[in-house]
């Protein structure tokens, strides 16, 4: 079953005439007007009361993130089934070079790290697998994650406006020739 939240009525429409499941139509209704995590409280409370099904899991994919490598939800779905004592599992991408923080002031530092010691950072928007208890507990990933790394840097390709949408026009013709 497929639970899709949207304030988009084209999206809406295309998920219900499709019979994919159900969408959960955000626009308007005011229980979905907060962060992240109180839309998928809301959105997985509806789904289990209109199916009557109590879920064992949430997958998040954002629209945004239109490229995503192959192989990534099945990784992220298996690593989640073998392991019952994780909370989530979420997409991260290896940071290389010289990492920097801000201090309180707003002056910027540079971080330095231990020899062979990585850093990673959240992608959750290509893939986040998630317990309805940790979305219950308003605890944003939980206490015990596992991580799938993301080494295709096209997949960071992240559409919020029109730089975004011209990348990955660009990226989707190279693509189509290869």
């Amino acid at each position: 079953m497929l639970c899709v939240t949207t304030d988009d009525e084209r999206i809406a429409s295309h998920i219900e005439t499709r019979r994919f499941g159900w969408s959960v139509k955000a626009r308007g209704e005011d229980e979905l007007q907060g962060n992240y995590f109180t839309t998928l409280r809301v959105a997985l409370s509806w789904a289990q009361k209109n199916s009557g099904k109590n879920f064992g899991a949430v997958l998040i994919l954002e629209p945004s993130h239109p490229f995503r490598p192959k192989g990534l939800i099945a990784n992220a779905l298996e690593m989640f089934d073998r392991d019952p004592a994780l909370d989530t599992v979420v997409s991260v991408v290896r940071e290389y070079g010289n990492l920097w923080t801000e201090d309180g002031r707003g002056n910027l530092h540079r971080m330095t790290t231990p020899m062979g010691r990585n850093f990673f950072r959240e992608v959750a928007g290509l893939c986040l697998l998630t317990r309805p208890k940790t979305i219950a507990e308003d605890n944003a990933i939980g206490h015990d994650v596992g991580f799938v790394v993301i080494e295709e840097q096209w997949a960071l390709i992240d559409i919020h406006g029109a730089e975004g949408v011209d990348m990955a026009r660009k990226f989707y013709d190279i693509l189509i020739r290869s």
